[in-house]
Order: C-alpha cells, then structure tokens, then sequence
C-alpha cells in the first residue's frame, strides 16, 4: 500500500510539473490554451491542482518564490472609492505596455477585481487592449493572474466558503472569450523561455512547433542559425493570423526571438527549416550540450530574413521592413521590384537581371534562391527575373557568380 501511495505521489507530481510547463510555453498559444483551459476544469472539479499550477507559472515567470495573491473578500461586501473602479482598466494596460503586470501580482489581481465590478465583458475588451498595445507576452501573463485570482474564489466556494461579491468581483472570463480573441489574434513564433518537462523522461516542447519530443532526440541549434533562416519565419508566419493584422508585428517578432542567449531545441520534422549543420545540432543535442554561439543576435539584419519569410507566406513585401530610401519606382512591370521577395528595390541598391539560361545553371549549381518565380519580364524575345541584392547574397552563390550578374 505504501509503495502504491508513492507511486501515486510521483505521477501526481510529474503531471503537476507538466500542466506548469505548458503554462509557461508561450510560444504556442494552442498548448497555453489547453493548458489554461485543463487548470481550470481542474477547480471546477475541485481539484486544487490546476490553482497550484497557475500559482506555480506564476512564481517562475516573476523567477521569484515570496509571491503574494490577492484575496477577494468572501462572506460580506467590499467597498472602494468609484474612482479605483473607473481608473482600475487603465492602470492595467499601461502596466502591460510597461511590462509589469507581474511585477506585483497581488497589487495587479486587486486592480482586476476592481475593474470587473464596472466591465459588461468580463474583462474581454481589455485583454484584446493587451495584446494588440503590449504584445502576446503581456496577454498570457494577464491571463495567468486572472485565472488564478477567478479559480481560487471558485476553489473556496466549492470548499463551502459562500461569497456575497463573487460576480461582482471577479465575473467570469470564459474559455469561449478567450479562444474567440486568440482566432483573431495569433501568438505563434515566439520561443519558449522554458521547453523542459520534467527529468523523469526527458521530454521537451519543440521550440519551433511545439510538439513534445525528446530533447536528445532532437537537434541544438544558437538562435542566429534559427532566426536567421528564411523558412523558419515562413513557418511562422504562414501558420497563423498574421496576414490580418499590420505587418509591425515583424518587429515585435523579429525583437523577442532575438534575445534569447540559450540554445533552441528542435524535432526533426523542424529542424530541415534552420540554416545550420543538422549533424552537428544532432550531436549537440545527444550530448545534451548547448551549441558554440549560444547568444542575442542582431535585430536589423533579421528583419531583412523575417521579411523574406513573410514575403514566402503572402507573396509581398512587409511595409514595416524597410532598408532604403528613394525608391527607384513603385511599378513592378518595370523591373523595380525584386521577383523573389517582393520588395521594392531603392536607388542606393544593386539589382541584377537573369535571364532564363543563367537562371537554369544557377539552379544546376545548386543555387537556392527563396522562391522559385515565374519569368514576367521580356527584352526583345529574352525573358528575365529581377533581383535584389540580399536574395542574391541570400542564395549562397559565389562571389564569382555574383560578380557576373552585378557587373563588377
């Protein structure tokens, strides 16, 4: 009986683990959502589980254990000053534009309470704020606290606390409301700050797509060799929403997936995506060993290869990625925008035109260009395709072959 009671233990623990994991990957809001949706039916059931989850997330998104929650009153009423009510909503979105939201998570649940006696939408319209004004980031940790706060009310009453103000202090931020503003706004393509699962069975997230693997299964890739590959940004951008909101969303993108210092963990089916060694982010991975270059790389060149995957995704040019100025002429038939990524070629760049034969033995070589464009130029019988100079560079075509093409 002893031995089964501690097997029991472990495999609670190991399943409490894993719910905390998945709160905290934030790089795929479909396994955040279950996540939070599977914490929550947990109270429901009266399952204390899913609160100390949510609580747990909490803890190690502000890397700090002193953690303090707030307690709506429960058995009599609550009074505050109309004034904190009305001003409650506004405190939140500029604390989630400045990053704060967890800075003090119980100061941040008392404002939350505050704001839901006056809100008809049980939060909604605010949250969407959040993430539209202060990224995906804040809109998760946003729910994180506000799960927490509804699901402990929720777990005392069920425990036979009886609660006056229940409605009124914490209304109900449903699964359904969540999900309808995730359907228009999407959090793909934001890495992970913890893929791991547990040590039980070494199992990790993929940093890309988020499916459970192995980490020795997989491959270790630096964060320069992931951000800059054209293909892993088509991935995430052609999986999600993104073509529905404003093309700014690359610099959020481009900013947080380049500040990650640790090594990425990737399956196998993703790892094709990643411009680097495969063999040898195979043998890192094995070793269970970060590869050489782990570090922040530089925003402005990974906005370039960011826009060629968004290019690869909706077949245009990003307006938010510029690289120039003085565009020579906004007319595509005239051979002024690049064939491959779409972009607008501005007067301070070399361009180069390659007519059908050269473009056959670059490909013979071996040349891979982003995309493979019909030819919708003719100069007196010969057909050509425009490219710019970072599709060129991008193309991994020797410094002979470029010379050719640009003249010089």
């Amino acid at each position: 009986m002893k031995l089964f009671s501690l097997f029991t233990k472990k495999k609670k623990d190991l399943t409490f683990e894993r719910l905390v994991r998945r709160l905290l990957f934030y790089q795929d809001d479909k396994i955040f959502i279950e996540a939070l949706t599977e914490a929550c039916s947990l109270s429901s059931n009266g399952d204390e589980l899913g609160v100390n989850a949510l609580s747990e997330a909490i803890r190690r998104r502000c890397k700090r254990d002193d953690i303090s929650f707030y307690k709506p009153l429960v058995g009599k009423l609550k009074t505050r000053p109309i004034k904190e009510h009305l001003d409650a909503n506004e405190i939140l979105l500029e604390l989630a534009k400045s990053g704060k939201l967890l800075e003090d998570p119980k100061k941040t649940q008392n404002l939350m309470s505050a704001a839901l006696v006056i809100s008809t939408d049980g939060l909604k319209e605010l949250l969407l704020s959040i993430y539209i004004h202060a990224g995906i980031e804040q809109g998760f940790d946003f729910q994180l606290l506000y799960n927490q706060l509804s699901q402990s009310v929720k777990l005392r009453v069920l425990n036979g606390e009886q609660t006056l103000t229940q409605k009124m202090e914490l209304g109900q931020l449903s699964m359904d409301d969540i999900n309808e503003i995730k359907d228009s706004i999407d959090s793909k393509g934001y890495k992970s700050e913890s893929g791991y699962v547990g040590d039980e069975v070494n199992e990790y997230f993929c940093d890309i797509c988020g499916n459970m693997m192995r980490k020795t299964s997989g491959y270790s890739f630096n964060t320069a060799q992931v951000v800059n590959s054209v293909r892993y940004w088509e991935k995430v951008f052609s999986g999600n929403n993104y073509k529905d909101m404003n093309s700014s969303v690359i610099i959020y993108s481009v900013k947080r997936n380049c500040s990650y210092s640790t090594a990425w963990i990737v399956c196998n089916n993703c790892a094709s995506l990643v411009d680097g060694d495969s063999s040898i982010a195979r043998k890192f991975a094995k070793q269970n060993e970060d590869p050489p270059g782990c570090g922040p790389v530089d925003e402005l060149e990974t906005s370039i290869i960011a826009g060629m995957g968004w290019s690869l995704a909706f077949n245009e040019w990003p307006e938010s990625v510029q690289i120039g100025s003085n565009p020579i002429i906004q007319d595509a038939s005239q051979g002024t925008v690049c064939d491959f990524c779409k972009r607008i070629i501005y007067g301070d760049e070399k361009l180069c035109f390659i007519g059908d034969d050269r473009y056959k033995l670059l490909k013979a070589k071996g040349i891979k260009f982003i995309r493979d464009p019909k030819s919708i130029h003719d100069l007196h019988g010969i057909k050509y395709k425009v490219a710019c100079s970072i599709c060129v560079n991008q193309s991994g075509m020797s410094d002979a072959d470029k010379k050719s093409l640009f003249g010089g």
